[in-house]
């Protein structure tokens, strides 16, 4: 949030996400976790708005899951294995993380031992 401009302020069990000094989310904090809820301020088309909110779920899920890959959140969401995931094929080929990418980049793969 910090590289996009977004000021996060953390303080006794709330965190407030503001910008350009507008607060623009809110959370409470829920064990070691904060839980929070996103409005969507700017008006875009139908289609726009719900491949949007796709690519958001997409990406809360991979950070809850501690970036776990696209294809595997596809396959907990399609089994329902997770309660409330609701993500499909729309868009899920599109998150990119920063860190999974940077991460990637930093590893090297490990050759086989002989």
């Amino acid at each position: 949030m910090g590289e996009s401009g977004l000021k996060v302020v953390f303080y006794n069990g709330t965190v407030i996400v503001e910008n350009a000094g507008q607060t623009v989310a809110v959370g409470k904090q829920s064990g070691k976790l904060y839980c929070m809820d996103f409005d969507l301020k700017h008006q875009r088309s139908d289609r726009a708005m719900v491949t949007g909110q796709v690519e958001q779920q997409v990406g809360l899920w991979h950070l809850r899951y501690g970036h776990l890959g696209n294809d595997n959140l596809l396959k907990l969401a399609k089994k329902n294995i997770v309660s409330g995931m609701q993500i499909d094929d729309a868009g899920h080929e599109r998150l990119l993380c920063k860190a999974c990418i940077s991460e990637s980049s930093r590893t090297s793969s490990i050759g086989k031992s002989q």
